[in-house]
């Protein structure tokens, strides 16, 4: 025995499917304009047309031990700070906020 054929589809059923399709595609729309702005903002003529930092402007931004990111100095930490430079600063937050 032969299976009954499926009922074709009514107006209503395409209409149904018509609406979900362009919501859907608006949707996407919607979502692929957000990344391209994202990516306008964060890889656009902002940061390709920046001007090239001096050597002198580099090194101040570099931090105390002027050996950029882990700093140059000896005994100094991560941040190019010694523990006891650390400790000074964190005593001065803590006075600033009143915390002991």
């Amino acid at each position: 025995m032969k299976r009954p054929k499926a009922p074709q589809p009514t107006a209503e059923d395409k209409a149904m499917v018509m609406r979900q399709q362009a919501a859907l595609d608006e949707e996407i729309a919607k979502g692929e304009k957000s990344r391209k702005a994202v990516a306008r903002g964060t890889l656009g003529t902002k940061s390709l047309l920046a001007k090239a930092s001096t050597p002198k402007a580099a090194k101040k931004r570099s931090g105390i031990g002027g050996g950029g990111y882990m700093g140059s100095g000896v005994g100094r930490g991560m941040f190019g700070m010694s523990a006891s430079q650390i400790a000074s600063a964190q005593a001065q937050a803590n006075a600033r906020s009143g915390t002991a």
